[in-house]
């Protein structure tokens, strides 16, 4: 935590480009959607009783930490989910606390399949071009990566491939050396990247209209997704459980979503391992605390390998999305994975070590 705060306040390494500035009035509804996903929870529980909000509390703080916790097995992580599931039904039987229980049901399979959809979607196909896929198949994973509301996938892609092509240098979008708090989420809110769309990306998927129509029009699928959570609430509780489960379910997952995923641009160049010396700048490590991350924790190993479909590469690390990416495969929806060979894997490796 103490490391965390020297880093808010660590003068930055490089400084910013002058067009590198922050659109603090633009930003007004990006702030208003994390205040609404922070506060919403509270404000809901309020509206319980004392002690069964006591309750939900500590069953979504164990949840979030059985996310966090890099020493958790997923079998342990699966206990735990039925275990608080079962205090919530055996203890708080009314419809209130089953209205509680849905949303927060919503929330954590949201932040799962959002997650997946991401790292497959915006990072190993459009960033990457980690595997083909079919033309149809192509527009329905643009459409369902863009329910996790981190803008189009050619803008997403092209801000992406930037940050590999120059990594922890002048011209990288989100450096940590720019500053951390600037890395995590300060970028995000500069108008030099907000609309940009580079050649390279616009050269691989530029000419299809339906992806370039989804690009433009990103707030499409993330808004059908929430007015599906929204309605799935108004079934079971009218215009109280519509709210419940659109700012638990959805507003709260997809800020967990955006600090996860924006947490490797920030915490996994500062924090964790090396497996591989990419550039005498790169900083990227391998962060096993962001374990949630479908395999994007392994983000060294990703930057010696970007176009693996398989990111856990050694004994000991986790990526919960291949065997996933591998079923795709194996059904046919994709196809031409890319992943390295044992001599890839080992050649650069900074010790020898068991794939």
């Amino acid at each position: 935590m103490f490391a965390l705060i020297r880093l808010l306040f660590k003068p930055p390494e490089i400084p910013r480009a002058p067009d590198e500035i922050i659109d603090w009035r633009g930003s007004t509804l990006y702030f208003v959607f994390n205040a609404i996903a922070v506060a919403g929870p509270f404000l809901l529980l309020s509206f319980l009783p004392f002690w069964h909000a006591i309750l939900v509390s500590a069953v979504f703080a164990l949840l979030l930490y059985t996310l966090a916790c890099k020493k958790k097995t997923w079998e342990t992580t699966a206990g735990i989910l039925l275990v608080t599931h079962a205090a919530i039904l055996l203890s708080l039987p009314s419809p209130s606390d089953f209205l509680v229980l849905l949303s927060m049901d919503i929330c954590f399979v949201l932040f799962f399949v959002r997650l997946f959809f991401v790292h497959t979607g915006h990072h190993i196909y459009f960033s990457h071009t980690g595997f083909r896929t079919g033309r149809l198949s192509q527009c329905v994973l643009a459409f369902v990566t863009e329910m996790a509301l981190q803008k189009g996938v050619l803008q997403w892609a092209s801000n992406h491939r930037d940050h590999h092509t120059w990594s922890d240098t002048p011209k990288d979008p989100h450096t940590p050396k720019k500053g951390f708090w600037w890395s995590h989420v300060g970028w995000i809110m500069s108008p030099k990247y907000a609309d940009y769309r580079s050649t390279r990306v616009l050269r691989d998927f530029g000419q299809f209209p339906e992806i370039v129509w989804l690009d433009r029009w990103y707030v499409v699928p993330p808004s059908i997704l929430g007015i599906l959570v929204f309605l799935l609430g108004f079934a079971w509780g009218g215009w109280v459980g519509g709210i419940s489960t659109l700012i638990v379910g959805f507003f709260f997952s997809t800020f967990l979503v955006w600090h996860w995923t924006y947490a490797i641009n920030s915490f996994a160049h500062v924090f964790g391992t090396v497996n591989y010396k990419i550039t005498p700048e790169d900083t990227s490590k391998n962060t096993p605390a962001l374990r949630a991350t479908a395999g994007e924790q392994n983000h060294n190993n990703h930057h010696r390998h970007e176009k693996s479909v398989r990111f856990a590469l050694f004994d000991g690390e986790e990526d919960w999305a291949y065997p996933i990416i591998k079923w795709l495969e194996r059904i046919g929806i994709i196809w031409d994975l890319h992943e390295p060979t044992p001599e890839q894997i080992q050649k650069g490796f900074l010790e020898p070590r068991t794939t």
